[in-house]
C-alpha cells in the first residue's frame, strides 16, 4: 500500500472513532433501552369515605357522601404572597414616582430651553434693532455732513453779497476812529 494511502486511511479512522460515528458492539450508550415502564396508574384518586355508617343514627343516611380533601395551597394566601405583592405594589409606585420625576425633570428642561432660546431671540432682536438706530444715525449725519458740504461748495461758487451803503458816497465809515473824534470834542 502505498504511504500516503496508508496515511488518509488511519487518519479517516481515528476521526471517525473520535467524532463518535463508529458504535462499538456493547456499547450501553447505544444500546436500546431494556425495560419499558408503564404509566403508572392515575396519581389522585377520590379518597375513602369517612363515615361507612351514618354518625347519627336518628338520621339515617341512605348514600355515602365522600369529603373531597381540599388541595394542598402551598405558599398561597400566605405571608410570602402577602409580602410579595406588597414588595410588587411598592416597586410599581416607585416606578410611578421615578416616571413622574423624570416627566418633571424633561418638563423643566424643555421649559428652560424654551425660556433661554426666547432670551436669546430676545437679545438677538435687541442686537438687531440697535444696529438698525445706529445705522440710521449714521445715515442722518452722512446726509447732514453732505447738506453742509454742498451749502459750503454753493456759497463759496457765489460772489460776496454786494453791501448797500444807501446814499454815502464816502469813503467807509471807521466806527473806531469816530468814537474817538466824538470824544475828543
Amino acid at each position: 500500500m502505498h504511504p500516503t494511502l496508508f496515511r488518509a486511511t488511519a487518519v479517516s479512522c481515528l476521526t471517525l472513532l473520535a467524532s463518535g460515528c463508529a458504535v462499538v458492539p456493547g456499547d450501553p450508550y447505544y444500546d436500546p433501552p431494556r425495560t419499558v415502564y408503564t404509566q403508572p396508574g392515575p396519581v389522585y384518586s377520590s379518597p375513602a369515605p369517612i363515615y361507612s355508617t351514618p354518625a347519627y343514627p336518628a338520621y339515617p343516611s341512605t348514600t355515602v357522601v365522600p369529603v373531597p380533601v381540599p388541595v394542598p395551597s402551598y405558599g398561597y394566601g400566605s405571608r410570602y404572597d402577602r409580602d410579595r405583592d406588597y414588595d410588587w405594589r411598592e416597586r410599581e409606585r416607585e416606578r410611578e414616582r421615578w416616571r413622574a420625576q423624570r416627566d418633571y425633570d424633561s418638563r423643566m428642561q424643555r421649559e428652560q430651553n424654551e425660556r433661554l432660546q426666547r432670551e436669546r431671540q430676545q437679545a438677538w432682536q435687541a442686537q438687531r434693532d440697535q444696529a438698525q438706530r445706529e445705522q440710521a444715525q449714521r445715515q442722518a449725519q452722512r446726509e447732514q455732513m453732505e447738506r453742509e458740504r454742498r451749502q459750503r461748495e454753493e456759497s463759496a461758487r457765489r460772489p460776496p453779497p454786494q453791501i448797500d451803503r444807501g446814499d454815502r458816497s464816502g469813503p467807509p465809515i471807521i466806527w473806531r476812529d469816530r468814537s474817538r473824534a466824538e470824544n475828543a470834542n
